[in-house]
């Protein structure tokens, strides 16, 4: 993957993201909590939306999976970088 290829798909990622908490911010715990139990169906769009997230960042785990791993190996401490 080329970097302007990881750019458009993190403001992909980031646009569903902004649209899910625009949503979640405007619902009350109780909807909240009625989705989440399934007793009430999530509408359509926030579906979709989700969807489109989980679509989003599996493509970019796929396809960022090493670079992923290596900062994961950075963090924790483990990487071959000197300081």
């Amino acid at each position: 993957m080329h970097r302007i290829e990881a750019i458009e798909k993190l403001l992909g990622i980031k646009d569903v993201v902004y649209e899910l908490l625009g949503w979640i911010e405007h619902i009350s715990d109780e909807e909240f909590e009625e989705f989440c139990s399934l007793v009430k169906p999530p509408p359509e769009d926030l579906l979709q939306k989700i969807e489109s997230f989980h679509s989003l960042s599996c493509d970019f785990n796929g396809h960022c999976s090493d670079v992923l791993q290596r900062l994961s190996l950075l963090c924790s401490g483990k990487g071959t970088c000197s300081e």
